[in-house]
């Protein structure tokens, strides 16, 4: 069983988070900083995709991992739009 990521565990480590849209393939990379303003520095990596929206095509079907490849994508943004935690 894989030990779950939180958002925290990437401060400090030059570390993103990537977002795959499930319909259009679109990849952004995410600084952790502004997730945990608005997730809190407990939240899974893996549960932050359902709460993004698509700037490509505006699905909110997302998946997300860590990154730590700075030359793998070249979509970064410094933000996203995030629902807060219910």
């Amino acid at each position: 069983m894989k030990k779950a990521v939180y958002l925290k565990d990437l401060l400090g480590r030059n570390m993103r988070v990537a977002a795959t849209c499930g319909q259009c393939r679109w990849i952004v990379e995410i600084w952790p900083g502004s997730l945990i303003e608005k997730l809190g520095p407990d939240f899974p990596i893996a549960d932050v995709g359902p709460r993004l929206r698509c700037t490509r095509c505006n699905a909110k079907k997302a998946i997300t991992v860590p990154s730590d490849d700075p030359d793998r994508y070249n979509n970064m943004v410094p933000g996203c739009e995030v629902r807060p935690p219910e």
